[in-house]
């Protein structure tokens, strides 16, 4: 998922992978066992309550942020199952 579909669908080309629209990034972010985040954004993206709505039983989730500034708000790092690592 990337918010310019094309680069994302000539990624996916490239790579072997499927391409979704970015206005579904939480149904896919729910299936989701590792998220790379590298989003450009004043604020975080993924905060504590959207995080925790997208996680689904005892099943854990890995966040890879490599935005600066951060796109996982620090308060993720509380949610249960999950792991976040920031550069």
């Amino acid at each position: 998922i990337n918010r310019t579909f094309e680069k994302a669908r000539a990624l996916a080309e490239e790579c072997g992978y499927q391409v979704a629209p970015f206005e579904q990034v939480w149904q896919y972010a729910r299936e989701a066992d590792v998220i790379i985040s590298a989003i450009s954004a004043q604020h975080p993206f993924f905060t504590r309550e959207n995080v925790e709505n997208i996680m689904q039983g005892p099943m854990g989730k890995v966040f890879l942020d490599l935005s600066v500034p951060r796109s996982v708000d620090k308060m993720v790092e509380k949610v249960p199952n999950l792991i976040v690592h920031n550069i």
